[in-house]
């Protein structure tokens, strides 16, 4: 669902499946699963995240290698400064 220009305030929501532009999130509750996503000119205010199912699992196993340390940390820095930036339009932004 495209969702413009609305506002959120003190609510839980459930990412998954939307692309926002434009909203006003504030003192919200961002759950997000790993589906597809797309959040461009959005405004966040106090919110706080939460990541369930695969993007958990992703950000689980994403942190195991950070933090042993060496090239494991090496890689999951090099994943972070370049993940998005080349010229792959299926990457999801998050802004």
């Amino acid at each position: 669902m495209i969702i413009n220009g609305d506002t959120y305030i003190n609510q839980k929501i459930l990412l998954d499946g939307n692309s926002y532009r434009d909203c006003i999130f504030q003192n919200c509750v961002l759950i997000y699963g790993g589906g597809q996503l797309s959040m461009v000119g959005n405004k966040l205010f106090g919110v706080r995240w939460e990541f369930v199912d695969a993007a958990a699992r992703t950000l689980g196993l994403i942190s195991s290698f950070y933090q042993s340390g060496d090239d494991s940390k090496l890689f999951v820095e090099e994943l972070l400064s370049t993940f998005g930036k080349g010229n792959d339009t299926s990457t999801q932004s998050i802004d």
